[in-house]
């Protein structure tokens, strides 16, 4: 389980600035570090460079969220979006709906308009209307699923199904 701490002051005392290198430090020791800001605005989902979430993840944070305490976004840098990464950090989900990802390989498509037969991974071309013909194919592809998954350092392990 994760050490959870906190970095807490009044607005403009230097949290973010002490949080920045505190979280440099942290990953030059070799570990993963994720920031949580609290915030008491409400609409706090657009973010802008230059942003406190944008600062930590400049200076090395693993994944940034931001609540207020309502709601949370996450934004998080990746050396690679795979399906194995997308299993792994939505594991307790059936079914993860990833809109765009044209050239991700591993990750069964269906192309809406025209075009699509050079992209890997396209099951069935559709229009914006086709809604129960893609739950028709993802229902098939749950039960052709194995639906025991080994996850090892993140990545996931394929089994035999039993």
């Amino acid at each position: 389980m994760a050490l959870v701490i906190a970095i807490s002051g009044f607005h403009n005392s230097g949290k973010t600035s002490l949080g920045e290198k505190v979280v440099r430090r942290l990953k030059e020791l070799g570990l993963k570090v994720a920031v949580l800001k609290s915030t008491k605005h409400e609409d706090v989902f657009e973010e802008k460079e230059g942003k406190d979430t944008a600062r930590y993840l400049n200076c090395g944070a693993d994944i940034v969220g931001i609540t207020n305490r309502k709601e949370v976004t996450l934004r998080l840098k990746v050396s690679e979006l795979d399906k194995n990464w997308i299993s792994y950090f939505f594991k307790d989900y059936d079914v993860v709906v990833c809109e765009g990802f044209k050239s991700e390989k591993d990750i069964p498509k269906f192309w809406v308009g025209k075009g699509g037969e050079n992209f890997p991974g396209v099951l069935k071309r559709v229009s914006s209307e086709d809604a129960d013909i893609v739950v028709e194919e993802i229902m098939k592809l749950l039960k052709e699923e194995n639906p025991c998954v080994l996850f090892v350092n993140e990545r996931e392990v394929k089994m035999k199904p039993f």
